[in-house]
């Protein structure tokens, strides 16, 4: 359906495609349901979608939502959703979806919702998620497995992220990524172990953002121990000589993310004075 126009609503409801008579399913790189241009009047209803092969989205318009909610998109090792600079209107629900094989979505432009809340996403030794460059007002990811595969937000704009830190992959890509709030409010130190998964290693960039959003909902030690976390990954980057001085900066005052330690040295220097004069009292 390449390049349709259809002036209301489009239904795939409980389709299955890519499965024979026999049984059988598509070879991995053959593209089984193609609707990329696609100009939709209304919503996209693909509920159930059950698709064994490539399912290509790219360039389609559609001006209501995207309805995808307990589809399976099953291409594994290959690409299993291809939805780049997919415009819609209002939300991609995409609720207890299982893909198997990369999803992409560069480049898309959803104002509302991206909801993978109970998803399933997995391409291990690949991609999982695509989804660098694209404007999406919230990504939700509440409840949904751990992501098998690399994740890849680079220069994604995305206000709201509801996603626990413990369904992110080993390997991310965050550089440019700018989001407004995150859910669930949780302690920094949970936040930032997915930091140092940063495939290019240090981006100052990245910590600068988790900073951002703990100041706006004024949780101000969250913000300053994101930025102790940073001036340590950051240290990791120096020469040796440079090192050092970073490490007695961080002992004796957290590179002055943590003050009160300046007055626990110097209550001690007080402390030992006051005890060595008091046992050998200086001579006039």
């Amino acid at each position: 359906m390449h390049g349709s126009r259809i002036t209301q609503a489009l239904f795939f409801d409980r389709t299955r495609i890519g499965v024979n008579a026999d049984g059988s399913t598509a070879p991995n790189d053959e593209v089984v349901l193609q609707l990329n241009h696609v100009v939709a009047g209304d919503d996209m209803w693909l509920p159930a979608l059950v698709v064994h092969g490539e399912f290509r989205l790219d360039g389609a318009a559609v001006t209501g939502q995207v309805l995808l909610n307990d589809a399976e998109l099953l291409n594994p090792g290959a690409t299993a959703l291809q939805a780049e600079t997919l415009t819609v209107g209002t939300d991609v629900h995409a609720m207890r979806i299982r893909v198997e094989g990369r999803t992409n979505v560069r480049g898309s432009r959803i104002p509302r919702q991206l909801n993978f809340a109970y998803a399933r996403l997995s391409n291990p030794g690949g991609v999982a998620v695509r989804a660098g460059s694209c404007t999406v007002g919230e990504l939700w990811l509440r409840e949904a497995a751990p992501i098998r595969g690399r994740v890849n937000l680079r220069r994604a704009q995305i206000d709201l992220i509801h996603a626990d830190p413990a369904v992110w992959p080993r390997d991310v890509r965050l550089d440019g990524l700018t989001y407004t709030t995150l859910l669930p409010h949780l302690p920094a130190e949970q936040r930032l172990p997915l930091l140092g998964r940063e495939e290019e290693g240090y981006v100052p960039y990245a910590y600068e953002q988790l900073t951002a959003a703990y100041r706006r909902i004024g949780d101000d030690d969250a913000a300053r121990t994101v930025q102790l976390a940073k001036q340590r990954t950051h240290s990791t980057t120096l020469p040796g000589y440079a090192r050092v001085w970073g490490y007695l900066q961080d002992v004796t005052v957290g590179y002055g993310f943590r003050p009160v330690r300046a007055a626990a040295w110097l209550f001690s220097l007080l402390l030992i004075g006051a005890l060595a004069y008091g046992l050998h009292r200086p001579r006039r």
